[in-house]
């Protein structure tokens, strides 16, 4: 796909030896194992269900069983990880596997997809140079989070990063319809996947005489790919609320974000974020950002030529990304997508000290190979001796099995005899206990109040009291850090789950 050129696309080598590889098929098919091979390692049964993907894995659950999103289900985000999660949900069902490891394996996939994607990247940059296509595949594996959240389940963002890239390689073969079905697709999964389609958009503009053409094809290849959601969502009666989620409550939060938390103090959440990184992870970050000026100056340099069409809209891309982070960061899953900017902008790093390396008198093109290799795959720490990215929380701590937090489901099951039972919290017990929460929304925060109060002067508190109430329920599980309304604590006890020396515990209230 990206290993070759079209016809008057055709440049010399220049900085890249090794760019005329005769099996450009035999290094793809190693560059995909390589990639399934480092992602692969990253499955484990065990691994427990923590961070914000215990929302997306109940959401796939519900959609499964005929749940309609944002009719059935609350969330600011848009839904297309998890309808698509569903079907892998369902799938596993039918095969008689575990639908939660079927899922786990297609995002490891998924993720592995994308390490080829990156090897297609860099090597279609580097005039077809394989040892360009390699150090880019390096780069995607070098920070753990690209393999830790998505071994975990499916999740908002993973699809966006893919298509971004898949985006940026339909642009240089000149697919516009291509790339505008990418960026609608990127959208759906998250909003900000609209930097995606802006950066399609920016290309198609500076794309030469044919701009007008090439925009009209990627506008309509975007409808193409929106559309069946909308008809979706339409045929279901939820296109109104999707539309007011997706937009108005996430533009709720953003301003809310906005408002209440400084560019510094979301500086400060991204350091905090790093230092469940390993120290060569902070290594590889520190030394990526020379990756943000260098692609501008490579796309400087290289113009309307192959490897510029190919740099625009993936400059563009990234650094957009950078921009959001710092209006808006919200910890692990906003720094996967900015660990996959940083992978970019490290093999951009690796691509043109390669280069130099092979300028240089004292270095032919194999020994500058193996030099440039040997530091990004030690520095990289691919397959077992990568570092682990601590994705631990408060909730679930590290010693934490999946199979300890079944047993808690399985005892709360128990205890609740199926009688009613509300989750606003630890949504990872809805989908152990396959209970469905009565209410459309699984945790609190400005979106889901806004989009439930009264009026603007109900507070959340109340908001989440006056939902629980309206169920009645035998039990409910209430976020930690809002308080409980009073005439629910006269109702109500507090309780805890826990299997024996075990470190997870469900905290909920009971009827007294």
């Amino acid at each position: 796909m990206a290993a070759s050129t079209s016809a008057g696309d055709s440049l010399p080598a220049g900085d890249f030896p090794g760019a005329s590889a005769s099996q450009p098929a035999l290094f793809t098919a190693l560059a995909l194992a390589l990639s399934a091979l480092h992602f692969g390692l990253f499955f484990e049964a065990e691994t427990p269900i923590r961070t914000d993907v215990r929302y997306f894995l109940y959401f796939a659950w519900q959609i499964a069983e005929g749940a309609v999103p944002h009719l059935d289900l609350f969330d600011n985000k848009t839904f297309l990880s998890s309808l698509l999660a569903a079907g892998i949900f369902r799938l596993g069902e039918i095969l008689g596997q575990d639908p939660l490891q079927a899922i786990r394996i297609s995002t490891l996939g998924l993720s592995a997809f994308g390490g080829l994607l990156s090897f297609w990247i860099f090597r279609r940059l580097s005039r077809g140079s394989t040892v360009a296509g390699f150090l880019g595949l390096a780069a995607f594996g070098s920070f753990g989070i690209l393999g830790e959240l998505p071994a975990i389940g499916n999740f908002p963002k993973l699809l966006m990063v893919v298509l971004a890239s898949a985006m940026a390689l339909a642009v240089a073969r000149r697919a516009w319809f291509a790339a505008g079905a990418c960026s609608a697709l990127a959208f759906l999964d998250w909003q900000v996947g609209g930097l995606v389609g802006l950066a399609a958009f920016v290309a198609a503009l500076a794309s030469g005489e044919h701009w007008a053409r090439n925009t009209l094809r990627l506008i309509g290849g975007a409808l193409v790919g929106i559309l069946p959601l909308i008809l979706y969502f339409a045929a279901n009666g939820a296109l109104g609320a999707a539309v007011e989620q997706t937009f108005a409550m996430a533009l709720a939060r953003a301003a809310e974000s906005t408002e209440s938390v400084s560019t510094l103090d979301r500086i400060a959440r991204f350091g905090w974020t790093t230092t469940r990184m390993g120290l060569s992870e902070r290594f590889l970050l520190a030394i990526s950002l020379l990756g943000l000026p260098l692609s501008w100056l490579w796309l400087r340099r290289e113009g309307s030529s192959a490897a510029g069409r190919l740099l625009l809209p993936l400059c563009v891309y990234h650094t957009a990304i950078l921009g959001f982070s710092l209006v808006d960061f919200q910890r692990f899953p906003d720094f996967y997508v900015l660990m996959a900017t940083a992978a970019f902008w490290l093999g951009i790093v690796w691509t043109r000290c390669f280069a130099a390396l092979s300028r240089h008198h004292a270095f032919g093109a194999t020994a500058a190979a193996t030099a440039i290799l040997v530091v990004a795959v030690a520095f990289g720490r691919p397959f077992f001796l990568r570092p682990e990215t601590n994705l631990t929380t408060a909730h679930v701590p590290a010693s934490v099995t999946l199979s300890e937090q079944r047993a808690v489901a399985r005892a709360l099951r128990e205890r609740l005899a199926g009688q009613p039972f509300v989750a606003l919290a630890s949504a990872e017990i809805l989908f152990l206990m396959r209970h469905r929460n009565p209410l459309d929304i699984v945790y609190l925060n400005v979106p889901s109040h806004r989009y439930h109060a009264l009026d603007e002067n109900e507070s959340i508190e109340a908001t989440a009291a006056r939902l629980v109430e309206g169920v009645e329920p035998q039990a409910f599980v209430w976020p930690g850090r809002y308080e409980l309304a009073p005439r629910l604590a006269n109702r109500y006890a507090r309780v805890e789950i826990a299997v024996p020396d075990g470190e997870y515990v469900v905290r909920f209230y009971e009827r007294k």
